[in-house]
């Protein structure tokens, strides 16, 4: 485990020094399930921010972060997905979905998304999950 802990933490700075050092939640920062996302992912990224809209002319005016999370906290329409994976094409895209339906779970699987799963199961297995997005982003 010791080993593991070590590769994770070895991976996150050398992406780091790559100069993608920021998360993007897209999310309602006053659900409990939002900040404890944040606060696991601050554990991962010198910089979490959260936006409560998916709308476009935002995202025009953001740099790129080095992970993307869509939430089911807020309501999208189906093409959202499809829309930030054209708008950031090279950043890693998560979903936290309690419940999804399968047009959106579609849209989803997609856009390419890392992991699609519940807030229950990324807390129980965040280390894994970013230890496999670090992996992905080509840090060796």
């Amino acid at each position: 485990m010791k080993n593991l802990i070590y590769n994770l933490e070895e991976r996150q700075r050398e992406f780091m020094a790559g100069g993608s050092m920021f998360t993007l939640i897209f999310g309602d920062d006053h659900k409990p399930e939002i900040r404890k996302l944040s606060s696991v992912l601050q554990k991962y990224f010198p910089l979490v921010l959260t936006l409560n809209s998916s709308d476009g002319e935002i995202l025009i005016r953001s740099p790129e972060p080095g992970l993307m999370i869509l939430t089911d906290t807020l309501q999208y329409g189906v093409n959202t997905p499809i829309r930030l994976r054209n708008h950031f094409p090279e950043v890693g895209f998560l979903a936290l979905f309690d419940r999804v339906d399968p047009e959106m779970e579609l849209a989803l699987r997609c856009s390419r998304t890392l992991f699609l799963g519940s807030y229950k199961a990324f807390f129980t297995h965040s280390q894994a999950i970013m230890g496999t997005f670090f992996r992905l982003c080509n840090v060796e």
